[in-house]
């Protein structure tokens, strides 16, 4: 009895151990790739050029596009640079550095917007206040190592001695939230008690912003 028990047990155990090896040997990779929507809202350098060759791409990203695909809520730079091969990492921070200007450029518009919906309410008061939170972020996109934005992907394509960067950067606007309610705490709270909820103006903004063609 105690025979026929054991083998029974064993037996169990066995089929079990069988069919964890076979789930896990057939479990395939997850599906990093962002979905159709947001392929569509960002450039494809290697589309438009095809001499154009992908040479990294940021998977982390993917769960924050998704979440962004909805609203659309998407602030992007794509930057290009161009120069001798010798120097790839000028030609890089070129690329890099003509990606965050388009960025600021869409945070100037945005800048702008907020300003308009203030001024209805409390006319140039807080104006200036707005101005130094903006310059505040730009200074921190310049000299931080993606801080507030991710490069997301790049390409490169060589054709001679010259060597060419293309980079897509796209902004953080959460995290840069997070950055400007603990640098202008006392701004913020300011414009709170006076009847204005900065964080509101800023989603908002966002939210409205249709992603750059």
């Amino acid at each position: 009895m105690q025979e026929l028990v054991f083998w029974i047990v064993f037996s169990t155990i066995a089929a079990a151990l069988l069919l964890t090896q076979v789930l896990s040997t057939n479990i395939s990779k997850p599906n990093v790739e962002p979905p159709q929507e947001i392929k569509e809202a960002l450039p494809d350098v290697s589309k438009i050029d095809k001499s154009a060759i992908l040479v990294y791409e940021n998977y982390v990203l993917t769960k924050k596009l998704e979440q962004i695909s909805k609203g659309k809520r998407i602030v992007y730079g794509l930057g290009e640079n161009s120069g001798p091969e010798f120097n790839i990492s000028v030609v890089k921070e070129g690329a890099k550095q003509n990606a965050l200007q388009k960025i600021m450029d869409i945070l100037e518009e945005i800048k702008s917007g907020i300003k308009t919906k203030i001024q209805k309410e409390k006319g140039e008061k807080y104006s200036q206040a707005v101005d130094e939170i903006f310059n505040g972020m730009y200074q921190q996109l310049s000299s931080s190592e993606g801080a507030l934005v991710n490069i997301y992907k790049i390409w490169q394509k060589s054709k001679g001695e010259v060597t060419t960067y293309y980079m897509l950067i796209i902004f953080d606007d959460e995290y840069a939230l997070t950055f400007i309610e603990s640098l202008f705490f006392d701004i913020l709270s300011s414009m709170k008690l006076d009847g204005l909820d900065f964080e509101t103006l800023w989603r908002d903004s966002f939210l409205q912003k249709v992603s750059q063609k």
